[in-house]
C-alpha cells in the first residue's frame, strides 16, 4: 500500500511539474484519486459528463479507463478460464484480446436517448436523467465545466448526491476539535448539520427561541441587541438545575426540528450530524448510523477553549463536568479521531474516514 501511495505521489508530482498552475490543487487531485479508487474497490463506476470540448474530454477519460493504453491489462485468470469453458475457439480469441476495464460511462455518448429526452422533457436535465438511471450509492460522478456554472452539469451533480446517504453522528467534549473536523468533512463535499450552529441561530437577534427565553428568565436574558445574554444564562444554568431544565425544554425541541429538516434536505452520500451532547441524548442516538468521537487530552481542550473565549480554566472545567466522560464517549464510539497533532494530520484522519463512509453508504 505504501508503494502504491508513493507511485501515486510520483505521478501527481510529475503532473504538477508539467503544469505548475495545478500545484495549488495538488491535495485535491490526490483526494479525487482516492475517492475514485475507493469506489472501484467497492464495485462502483465512474459517470462523466461535459459540454463541447469537455464532452471530448469525458470520452477520452472513459476510453483510458475502459481499455489499456500504456499498460494493457489482461483479463483475470479465472475469467479467462471461464471464456475457454464457454467456447474453446472463440474463448481463446477473447482471452487473448480482451483487456481489464474500470467501469466508466461518458454521458454525452448516447444520442438516441439524449435527443429523445431533450425532445420530450427538459433538455438541461439530460445528464441528470442518465445519472438517475445509471448511478447508485458509491459511484462517482465527474462533471467537467470550464466555467463551473454549466446548468446541465450542476443538475447532474445534485442528482448524483441524492442517490444515497447515511448519517454519521459526530461528537466530542468542549475543545476537542469537533467543529474543525466537521469543517474538514464539509470541504470534502459532505453536508454537515451542526446542532451548535442551529442553537446559536435560535438565540441570535430575532432568533426563534428568544421570546420564550425572555418570558421564562426575564429581560436580563437578552443582550442589548436582543440576542441571548450568554454569560447571564451560562451562570444561571450552572447554578440552578431547574433553570437548566427549563432552557433545555425551550431549545431542544426547536433544535431537533431544524436539524431533522436539514437532514431530510441533505443530498451528499452521507451526512455529518454534529451534536455536543449526543452521548447524553437517546433522541440523537436513534437518528444516526454511526458515531464518530473526536477526543483530546483535557489539558489541551481547556487550553483551546481559553484561547478562543473569555472563559477561565475553572469555567471550562465546570462545563466539562456537565458532559459525558471520555470513557463514556469512547465506549459508545464506532470511530475515534484523536486530535492532538497538526491540521494536516487531522485532515488525513478525516479523509481516511470519509473514504470508509463512502464505502459504507454504498452498502445500504
Amino acid at each position: 500500500m505504501n508503494e502504491l501511495k508513493e507511485n501515486i505521489k510520483k505521478h501527481i508530482d510529475l503532473l504538477c511539474e508539467r503544469y505548475p498552475a495545478l500545484k495549488i490543487v495538488e491535495s485535491d487531485i490526490a483526494m479525487a484519486y482516492q475517492v475514485l479508487e475507493c469506489s472501484y474497490k467497492n464495485g462502483g463506476k465512474l459517470l462523466v459528463a461535459g459540454n463541447g470540448g469537455s464532452a471530448a474530454d469525458a470520452e477520452h477519460i472513459v476510453g483510458e479507463l475502459m481499455k489499456g493504453f500504456r499498460l494493457p491489462r489482461k483479463p483475470k485468470a479465472a475469467f479467462a478460464e471461464k471464456l475457454l469453458q464457454e467456447n474453446a475457439e472463440l474463448g481463446t480469441i477473447l482471452a487473448e484480446n480482451l483487456q481489464g476495464a474500470l467501469p466508466a460511462i461518458a454521458l454525452d455518448g448516447h444520442p438516441a436517448l439524449s435527443t429523445a429526452y431533450m425532445n420530450d422533457c427538459e433538455p438541461l436535465l439530460c445528464f441528470a436523467q442518465q445519472v438517475n438511471g445509471y448511478g447508485k450509492a458509491g459511484d462517482v460522478f465527474l462533471g467537467i465545466s470550464t466555467s463551473g456554472n454549466s446548468k446541465n452539469i450542476l443538475y447532474a451533480a445534485i442528482t448524483a448526491h441524492a442517490k444515497g446517504m447515511k448519517v454519521i453522528g459526530l461528537t466530542g467534549g468542549i475543545g476537542s476539535g469537533k467543529t474543525t473536523v466537521s469543517d474538514l468533512f464539509g470541504e470534502l463535499g459532505i453536508d454537515v448539520v451542526d446542532a451548535d450552529v442551529v442553537s446559536r441561530q435560535l438565540t441570535a437577534v430575532n432568533g426563534g427561541a428568544m421570546p420564550e427565553i425572555i418570558k421564562q428568565f426575564g429581560p436580563e436574558a437578552a443582550s442589548p441587541d436582543s440576542s441571548m445574554n450568554r454569560r447571564f444564562i451560562r451562570e444561571l444554568v450552572f447554578s440552578d438545575p431547574e433553570a437548566k431544565t427549563v432552557l433545555e425544554n425551550i431549545l431542544h425541541p426547536l433544535i431537533r426540528k431544524e436539524c431533522q429538516r436539514q437532514l431530510d434536505a441533505s443530498q451528499s452520500p452521507y451526512t455529518i450530524l454534529s451534536v455536543p451532547l449526543l452521548i447524553e441524548s437517546p433522541f440523537w442516538r436513534s437518528s444516526i448510523n454511526r458515531l464518530l468521537v473526536v477526543e483530546a487530552p483535557e489539558a489541551l481542550r481547556i487550553e483551546r477553549v481559553i484561547q478562543r473565549s473569555k472563559l477561565t480554566p475553572e469555567g471550562v472545567k465546570k462545563i466539562i463536568s456537565t458532559q459525558a466522560t471520555t470513557a463514556q464517549r469512547l465506549d459508545a464510539a464506532d470511530d475515534v479521531i484523536e486530535n492532538i497533532g497538526t491540521r494536516e494530520m487531522l485532515k488525513a484522519s478525516v479523509l481516511k474516514l470519509h473514504l470508509m463512509y463512502l464505502s459504507l453508504s454504498k452498502q445500504d
